[in-house]
């Protein structure tokens, strides 16, 4: 038996019952929640272009498009789209404005989107928001059965209210307060003008949480390659 198990089971072994089932019972949830939020690997052994004809394909069917030639894709079905809504799940973003392919702009993720990889993981790079939205960045992969279409929003040098986990601009009172709290944290030579600068309109401010390597890095720490 682990270490671990052992220290857990000599704890619970020292609570009273009433405890000890509550502390059980939380542990057991823990762990569901923990099994469920986990994202799946990804397919290596698949072309970049396989993953963007797919993901046109999907998007194409919930669009009721038939025989588009184009090389458009209607990213905002992507929020119907089974594996790829669920990772979409993590942020409230809207989908007016979109883009991922190679050399569009949209937020500070020009050099992310489209079809790249992120380490060693192939995927699509794509970002959305609406017009009052600093826009999120988010990627769609192949898992790991080369069949399965998913999503993942990088948390670390991504750009959205990590404590409402919506989009910059659904809440002018919290998204201040966290772009302030985050900028103390994370911009130790920030001075107080520059500090309430901020706050004045942060969905044109937001950008400062933008870092490439950050986003690459956390990509590649939270989904695993086979």
């Amino acid at each position: 038996m682990h270490k671990v198990t052992l220290r857990v089971k000599d704890i619970l072994g020292k609570l009273n019952d009433t405890d000890r089932a509550l502390v059980s019972r939380e542990l057991l949830e823990l762990l569901k929640s923990r099994s469920k939020n986990q994202v799946p690997s990804a397919s290596v052994n698949v072309r970049l272009e396989a993953i963007v004809t797919l993901l046109k394909d999907k998007c194409d069917l919930v669009a009721e498009v038939v025989d588009d030639q184009s090389s458009h894709i209607n990213l905002s079905c992507c929020l119907e789209v089974g594996r790829i809504a669920e990772g979409l799940k993590r942020v409230t973003f809207d989908f007016e404005n979109y883009g991922c392919k190679t050399g569009e702009r949209i937020g500070e993720y020009k050099n992310l989107l489209g079809p790249r990889y992120f380490g060693k993981i192939p995927a699509v790079g794509c970002a959305a928001g609406g017009d009052w939205e600093y826009p999120v960045f988010f990627i769609v992969f192949l898992d790991a059965n080369g069949q399965t279409l998913r999503s993942y929003i990088p948390k670390g040098g991504n750009v959205w209210n990590y404590n409402t986990n919506d989009a910059f601009g659904n809440d002018d009172e919290s998204d201040a307060k966290f772009l302030e709290d985050w900028a103390i944290e994370n911009l130790p030579n920030i001075d107080k003008v520059a500090l309430a600068r901020l706050s004045e309109n942060v969905s044109d401010n937001a950008w400062v949480m933008f870092d490439e390597n950050r986003i690459i890095k956390d990509i590649e720490d939270n989904i695993g390659v086979s």
